[in-house]
């Protein structure tokens, strides 16, 4: 009898990787070069696609990252808010 599988983001086929995971993976691939070696190994053997590698990699490591890419994701909104607020603000300006 076949176990089923637990659905996580590393099966999910809408997963998409987002700016914090992008940014994160560039230090990880930059400043680990143990992880580095294993993405490249596993990459250059086809026993893995990058893009399947890091669903796994972030799967693995989403509870210790996950208060990082939330506040990540709260100064990325509230920069666009304050950009949106300059925008209103200099139209205003300008139209007065």
């Amino acid at each position: 009898e076949e176990e089923e599988e637990e659905d996580d983001d590393a099966d999910d086929p809408r997963w998409t990787i987002t700016a914090f995971r992008e940014t994160h993976a560039r230090l990880v691939m930059r400043d680990v070069p143990a992880a580095n070696d294993v993405r490249r190994r596993l990459i250059s053997t086809n026993a893995m696609s990058d893009a399947n590698y890091w669903r796994a990699y972030f799967a693995l490591c989403a509870n210790k990252l996950a208060d990082a890419e939330r506040a990540h994701d709260a100064r990325i909104a509230e920069a666009r808010e304050a950009r949106e607020r300059f925008r209103r603000e200099a139209a205003a300006a300008a139209a007065a």
